[in-house]
């Protein structure tokens, strides 16, 4: 373990910064601090997200929110629930920082595919109006990024158990953390516990982060079901419609800034089956359609495609059912009807939200109760 006076100071700031926050209590701010400087693989990301520019510092997370942490990545910071800063919790706060320290890192080429999403999106709003492509990218680089980051949890994790017992063997790994489930499984015969479909786990338990370890990981965490991840407001939500809410209200905003001028109006057009996305979820999660009280979308999912309703929901985060809908402003024209455009000027500009980060803690353990493997 570092001493804590021996950490470099650029660590020291942002961890004394954090303790100035309201409700935040010496306890907590102490929680942190040894957590931090018992693990070697954090303090190489700490030293890494911060001298890259990547964070600026520490913050609460709201008890509102539904994820175990968060990534700011337009302010830099990393917001963590006080609820996990408690003695005897350093293995799940290793995982989080591990987690949300990676999601800083990878915060330079998530804002280049952001550019990419938002001119894609540009692309489509004056060239038929179908969006399904353009949000199936995103929500795509959206996976990699919450997959790399669960790896960089995990192996902050195994790190932390080993920097106390250098012969800790995957069962103790499996044992010490619920969120070892999304990397292992039960074994058979002498084997108590094996990698997941598609992991290669190396000898000192680490997880190298190749294309094909990721894609393992996006499929054992990225892609559970709600009932599993429980994100967003309501915690009803999986990862792709956390950020396909986000995604639909950006297009939403591109399509009427392109088209709303023209006469006839061409309508969105969304493939929601393959994309995986559910309205009812997505206006839970809060839809922003930047004050206007519906977005018309035609759904390709089915055959005709439907006429649905995106509603404006960042506020309220309440489902609006197809019978409580408002009427449609006009039958849906043709969106391939070729039309004179007037010049317009700059586009709407946005500020990605949070990199929701590891999902919200559960309430029970299958495997019983989280045990510190280094009895805290």
């Amino acid at each position: 373990m570092t001493p804590h006076h021996a950490l470099p100071r650029r660590i020291r700031r942002i961890l004394g910064a954090f303790a100035t926050h309201q409700d935040v209590t010496a306890e907590n701010a102490l929680i942190l601090t040894s957590v931090v400087a018992g693990s070697q693989r954090l303090l190489g990301q700490f030293d890494a997200s911060i001298r890259s520019g990547q964070l600026h510092g520490l913050a609460p997370l709201a008890d509102t929110s539904h994820a175990a942490g968060t990534y700011d990545g337009h302010l830099k910071v990393i917001n963590l629930p006080l609820e996990i800063l408690r003695p005897g919790n350093h293995a799940e706060i290793v995982f989080v920082l591990g987690h949300e320290l990676q999601h800083s890192l990878n915060n330079p080429a998530m804002q280049v595919a952001h550019e990419r999403f938002m001119e894609a999106v540009a692309h489509a709003a004056q060239s038929g109006c179908n969006y399904t492509r353009a949000i199936g990218e995103h929500l795509a680089y959206q996976r990699v990024d919450e997959a790399s980051a669960n790896l960089a949890g995990w192996n902050a994790y195994v790190g932390y158990i080993r920097d106390c017992d250098p012969q800790a063997t995957l069962a103790q790994a499996a044992l010490g953390s619920w969120r070892s489930e999304d990397f292992v499984m039960d074994g058979t015969g002498a084997d108590l516990y094996v990698a997941r479909a598609g992991l290669t786990i190396n000898a000192d338990l680490s997880i190298d982060p190749t294309p094909a370890n990721i894609e393992a990981v996006a499929r054992h965490y990225f892609d559970k079901d709600a009932g599993r991840t429980r994100l967003g407001y309501l915690g009803t939500s999986d990862y792709l419609n956390e950020y396909g809410a986000e995604a639909v209200s950006q297009a939403a905003a591109l399509h009427r800034y392109y088209n709303d001028r023209l006469n006839p109006s061409p309508i969105m057009i969304i493939n929601a089956t393959e994309l995986g996305l559910s309205r009812k979820i997505m206006e839970e999660n809060g839809i922003d359609l930047r004050g206007q009280p519906t977005q018309p979308y035609l759904d390709c999912s089915t055959a005709p495609p439907r006429l649905d309703c995106l509603h404006h929901t960042i506020a309220t985060h309440r489902y609006v059912p197809i019978d409580h809908q408002a009427p449609a402003r006009s039958a849906a024209p043709d969106p391939s009807v070729a039309v004179a455009r007037m010049p317009l000027g700059p586009p709407p500009r946005f500020v990605p939200r949070l990199r929701r980060g590891t999902d919200r803690k559960r309430p029970t353990l299958p495997r019983g109760a989280t045990v510190d493997p280094r009895g805290r």
